[in-house]
């Protein structure tokens, strides 16, 4: 069965370290947006398009992804984690109670996310 994971990501290093764990665990196909502008325009112009998993980093250029984050969950059905640096307690308090299903911390501990990312598709 393939696998689709959308990914809002700014650094391109950062995706292509993802992108290949992701590949690691059978994912097949991973969809890239830059900003949340991208993912918006896409959602509007696409809709009913359905993903696996839906990775938000936080920290973007057009702004912080816990303002689309209720958006995203009427959208799509799938899990959605935020990948972020921040790595307090408090703050990872704040995105889990703000709905996402996991935080993971950049950078990413592969035997972490792959024991989570089996969890969640």
């Amino acid at each position: 069965m393939e696998k689709h994971v959308f990914y809002l990501e700014d650094n391109d290093i950062n995706f292509q370290v993802a992108e290949g764990m992701l590949e690691l665990l059978g994912v097949t196909k991973v969809t890239r947006f830059n900003t949340i502008a991208e993912l918006n325009t896409f959602t509007q112009s696409q809709p009913g398009t359905t993903a696996d998993l839906l990775m938000l980093d936080i920290m973007l250029p057009d702004g912080n992804s816990l303002t689309i984050l209720p958006k995203m969950q009427k959208l799509f059905s799938c899990p959605i984690v935020a990948f972020t640096a921040k790595s307090r307690p408090a703050e990872i308090d704040v995105l889990m109670d703000a709905g996402f299903v996991d935080v993971f911390v950049k950078p990413i501990d592969f035997s972490c996310f792959e024991k989570k990312l089996r969890q969640l598709i």
